[in-house]
């Protein structure tokens, strides 16, 4: 797990809005890849999410016109956030949704907003199974829903042992849901042939397969 350090000497963490040593506030500065220490007036503030819901410890310029940092501008739709419970639980996606986007980050993936790019973007619909029971965790042209309820470790562990998984994580979600987005934004178009195109195959299996299939063959295995 990454490690980072206040000012003061004392070790932070991923997660960290304050240093538990000075009590001073931090936040990540995705831009800067740093954890940076907060100051009334200073050059970096926090984000909305984190302000108002305190489920977000990414900063942003303070100098910027957007509210929200780059992970929280990537939401499309959020839950209902009239009770503790939807409160408690998006906070849990939001902390996976940002380890997987500092990761795509480090890698220097690009990630364009999809209100930015309609064609190439990103954007996230976080949704409850409670409010719509159709909400399935899934992607279509560049959007990832992911199911609020997947956040209840009592609700994801029952669906895990219910399909024979041997692990089920917030992050896993993310991170599997990206594959679909990247095979569309960056692979769809090239040939058959091509080498890129030919080594995910090998990866990640045929991708003209129909999904029922490939997800009932990959279950009774």
């Amino acid at each position: 797990m990454q490690r980072f350090t206040c000012e003061c000497g004392n070790v932070l963490f991923f997660g960290s809005s304050r240093c538990l040593k000075c009590t001073g506030e931090v936040g990540y500065d995705p831009q800067g890849g740093a954890m940076v220490r907060l100051q009334p007036g200073g050059t970096m503030k926090r984000c909305g999410n984190g302000v108002k819901y305190s489920v977000c410890n990414w900063v942003l310029r303070a100098d910027s016109s957007e509210v929200l940092c780059r992970a929280c501008r990537l939401n499309q739709t959020i839950p209902d956030l009239g009770t503790e419970r939807n409160r408690m639980l998006w906070g849990r996606i939001e902390m996976a949704k940002r380890r997987f986007i500092y990761t795509l980050l480090r890698l220097g993936i690009a990630l364009p907003a999809k209100a930015e790019n309609t064609r190439t973007g990103l954007a996230f619909d976080i949704l409850s199974t409670l409010s719509n029971p159709t909400v399935t965790t899934g992607h279509l042209n560049g959007v990832i829903t992911v199911n609020l309820e997947e956040a209840d470790d009592t609700y994801r562990q029952i669906h895990r042992q219910q399909l024979g998984e041997s692990s089920r994580t917030l992050l896993g979600h993310f991170r599997h849901e990206s594959v679909h987005y990247f095979w569309q934004r960056f692979l769809s178009e090239l040939a058959w042939e091509n080498p890129l195109r030919v080594a995910f195959r090998e990866r990640f299996g045929d991708e003209w397969q129909d999904s029922s299939t490939a997800l009932g063959a990959h279950y009774q295995l």
